[in-house]
């Protein structure tokens, strides 16, 4: 994550349900580039820490060799904003730092015929697993939102603000790690229904992959990106509570591997 300087403003990007903007910024090292900029309500950030949630999944998706555009963040005034938005909607808006991601251009959001030509070229199951992980309820989910970006065999991974619902109201010693990664649910994620069919002894060691990345996860690692969240005042909750729930996955994979398994084996 960097800290970007705006160089202008472009358009916004039809189709994102936050009216996401594509602008151009300066990176930290002093290279232009085109980035999408998403807003978020005060209220909407205040409930849900969705800036930090973006940056945090951003990392951790790196960690298991899932593909993510680079992110940063960048102070807008938002009053420079009205080209964009209604007056309402400026003033719903939080006023805080605003979340990035380098803009890559010929990728398109998934769809049932992309889908079908290059499905096999990806490895969906670590996409599925991961998603399970953060119990993400938006890649797929109730909207039927994929918020995947593909370019012939390759795949991006966007939007991860609907994660980690947990830490929005809990305190450490009233979670129960094993009850809220088993009420997850996983019915409506996209690649699901497809992961059912595996056929033969591939399906049986279809998240070997996945649960290996997860027992060799370095932690401690992720102080780094709390540090700079606490350096720019971005609020997240409770760090221990995010690190306990790691902690339990991690000394748990054996268990995640096997209810992943029951997952896609309709269990």
């Amino acid at each position: 994550m960097q800290e970007l300087r705006l160089t202008g403003f472009d358009s916004v990007i039809i189709g994102g349900s936050t009216k996401p903007i594509l602008i151009n910024a300066i990176n930290e090292d002093n290279v232009e580039k085109a980035y999408v900029m998403k807003t978020y309500s005060s209220e909407y950030e205040k409930q849900n820490y969705s800036l930090a949630k973006e940056i945090f999944i951003t990392h951790l998706a790196s960690e298991f060799d899932l593909p993510v555009p680079l992110c940063g963040i960048i102070k807008i005034d938002n009053n420079d904003l009205h080209e964009f938005y209604s007056e309402e909607e400026i003033n719903k808006l939080d006023k805080g730092y605003k979340f990035c991601t380098e803009y890559h251009s010929g990728y398109v959001i998934m769809n049932p015929i992309v889908s079908q030509k290059h499905l096999n070229d990806y490895e969906i199951e670590n996409l599925f697993a991961f998603d399970n992980l953060i119990m993400n309820t938006d890649r797929g989910g109730f909207r039927n939102k994929p918020n995947l970006l593909l370019k012939d065999n390759e795949m991006l991974l966007i939007d991860h603000e609907q994660t980690l619902a947990f830490i929005n109201s809990f305190v450490q010693n009233e979670i129960n790690y094993h009850n809220t990664f088993i009420n997850y649910y996983y019915k409506n994620h996209i690649f699901w229904a497809t992961l059912k069919k595996t056929k033969g002894q591939k399906k049986a060691h279809l998240f070997d992959e996945f649960t290996e990345l997860l027992k060799t996860l370095n932690i401690e690692k992720f102080n780094a990106v709390f540090d700079k969240l606490d350096f720019y005042g971005i609020e997240y909750g409770e760090k221990n509570i995010i690190f306990a729930y790691l902690y339990w996955a991690k000394n748990n994979f054996d268990f995640i591997n096997k209810a992943l398994l029951n997952r896609i084996n309709g269990k």
